[in-house]
């Protein structure tokens, strides 16, 4: 019921083991930056307020296996991938698993039908193009149909963001972790900020009591945004003692399948108000210690918070409604090929064999693979989508974008960059970077 319980779901989530998904390289790649930034700066703490707008999905499944099985592979004998080098049959070098972990390049399942994938029919698509909504781009062999970001006021009106987000924002970020005032409170109306004692019962629409849902003296600060929405502000104006019944809708990505995008209620009752918090005004000084920064001001980070704002509102105009006709089954495969690489690299640094990781999951090999040519051709689909908005309006990637990207990673030579990142994450990445600059531009 509270994001913080839906996120473990998603994480206990055996469908969602595979976490390849939409932005997958986008997101990799700033992940990445996030860890080098810790890295070499201690933690980069402009990242908590500048990047806090975009959410990025955590690769969930190293969090797991660090704490599951905290046990990095032994070393010796072995190069610094957690591999044992050895010859191959055409006497080549070659590179065998530590750990046998063979079974994940057998077997490759089907490739499925591209439409049971996609977001939406080929006869919605036509439809919406006929409508104009929709317009119909090419890149090599496939057609992509996408929101029609050509028409400036449909464009406009159908990314809306509201710059009242970004004080709430700043309170979340900023001032409730860093420079909220905390006191005992004999109040008994509960107000915005407040931390509460709470019991709940959640319901489906019948009135059956849901998993999950139910809890006794729960501490819950109003306004954090820890559950759904609508929940925390059903409290506010509650009296102790007092038991209300509200009406709720889940989100649609929901982690729990059954309560994914349905209508609910919750029983709560308000045993107890904790502690009343106050907020200062957002000033330049408390932006600047929190950052590190000595020329951060609020001005500089309503605007990298209302941009960020935008680029969210942009994504999920383009990315809502799609269709792809058809994708090459390369590209599929490679995206598939590597999904189970990146499972293997990551059972080779942690000592764990693939079948017992699952086992973690109750989960198998072949419900794996499925799940991860499922989602490969999701990112086909998705990649072939932005190769044709990038071609339709003249968006490439350039050498100098790269440098710059390195220089801001701290490389000083692309060809490392690009080894260590893999040159077709950082292409993409970038292209991606650039159709947003474009959106922007447009907006």
């Amino acid at each position: 019921m509270s994001k913080k319980n839906e996120d473990a779901k998603k994480v206990d989530d055996t469908k969602k083991i595979d976490d390849t998904k939409k932005n997958d390289d986008t997101k990799k790649m700033d992940d990445s930056k996030k860890t080098d930034d810790t890295k070499k700066e201690g933690g980069n703490k402009t990242l908590l307020i500048t990047e806090a707008v975009i959410a990025l999905v955590a690769v969930a499944i190293i969090i797991v296996a660090i704490v599951v099985y905290n046990k990095p592979a032994e070393k010796t004998g072995t190069n610094d991938s957690g591999n044992v080098a050895s010859a191959g049959t055409d006497g080549t070098d070659a590179t065998v698993s530590a750990i046998d972990n063979s079974v994940l390049f057998e077997n490759t399942p089907e490739i499925p039908d591209i439409t049971s994938v996609a977001n939406m029919t080929e006869e919605e698509a036509l439809k919406a193009v006929e409508d104009g909504t929709m317009i119909v781009l090419t890149t090599g062999n496939s057609k992509v149909y996408v929101n029609n970001y050509q028409d400036h006021d449909y464009f406009f009106a159908n990314t809306p963001y509201d710059e009242s987000d970004i004080d709430k924002i700043a309170v979340k970020q900023v001032l409730l972790p860093y420079f909220a005032e905390t006191k005992a409170t004999t109040r008994t109306v509960a107000q915005l900020y407040d931390t509460v004692s709470i019991n709940y019962i959640g319901r489906t629409m019948d009135g059956v009591a849901f998993d999950g849902g139910t809890a006794n003296d729960q501490t819950l600060q109003l306004g954090s945004g820890s559950y759904i929405d609508g929940f925390e502000d059903g409290v506010i104006g509650m009296s102790v003692g007092e038991t209300k019944t509200i009406s709720v809708t889940f989100p649609e990505d929901y982690g729990a399948e059954n309560l994914a995008g349905q209508d609910a209620t919750f029983e709560i009752t308000l045993n107890s108000i904790i502690s009343e918090t106050t907020l200062p005004e957002l000033t330049d000084q408390m932006l600047q210690e929190v950052s590190g920064d000595s020329t951060y001001t609020v001005e500089r980070f309503r605007e990298e918070v209302k941009e960020g704002l935008m680029q969210d509102a942009i994504w999920e105009f383009i990315d809502g409604r799609y269709y792809v006709d058809k994708v090459s089954e390369e590209d599929i495969l490679s995206y598939y090929n590597e999904s189970m690489e990146y499972y293997d690299s990551m059972c080779q640094s942690y000592g764990m064999p693939i079948e017992e990781l699952l086992g973690y999951y109750g989960t198998t090999i072949d419900e794996l693979k499925s799940d991860a040519m499922e989602s490969a051709v999701e990112n086909a689909q998705y990649t072939t989508m932005y190769k044709a908005i990038a071609e339709a309006n003249g968006i490439t990637v350039t050498d100098e974008d790269i440098t710059t990207l390195a220089t801001d990673y701290g490389y000083t030579d692309n060809a490392l960059f690009l080894e260590d990142y893999g040159e077709d994450n950082v292409k993409y990445y970038i292209l991606q970077s650039n159709i947003m600059d474009y959106f922007i531009s447009i907006r």
